[in-house]
């Protein structure tokens, strides 16, 4: 699935990229995800071009998972290739706002 943000937003880098904001789509960004299932249980390992999931990224994921079909919390491992060039504006703590700028709940809700 792409998860490409709109032009303009947040850039997740620091150094010369700390508040800067896209101006363009180089290479988009995606989650890939895999499901694997055995005797009536699921596991499901997605990857996103992220520079990092918190927790509430991961609740909101496994929340709109769930809409569709139920998983454990268990069940579910969420890993982010670690781009510095991706989406900003989604994380709430300190650390995550200075890499990625002020939390912008538009861009939460679209990424997840």
């Amino acid at each position: 699935m792409e998860i490409t943000p709109p032009r303009g937003t947040p850039l997740a880098g620091y150094g010369k990229l700390r508040k800067k904001h896209s101006v363009g789509v180089y290479d988009s960004l995606y989650a890939r995800a895999l499901a694997l299932s055995r005797g009536g249980e699921t596991f499901v390992l997605v990857s996103a071009d992220l520079v990092l999931i918190d927790a509430k990224l991961r609740r909101e994921v496994l929340k709109r998972i769930n809409k569709k079909r139920l998983l454990g919390d268990e069940q579910l491992v969420l890993l982010a290739t670690h781009t510095h060039s991706g989406t900003g504006a989604i994380g709430g703590r300190f650390w995550q706002r200075f890499i990625m700028g002020k939390r912008e709940s538009k861009i939460f809700q679209m990424t997840s």
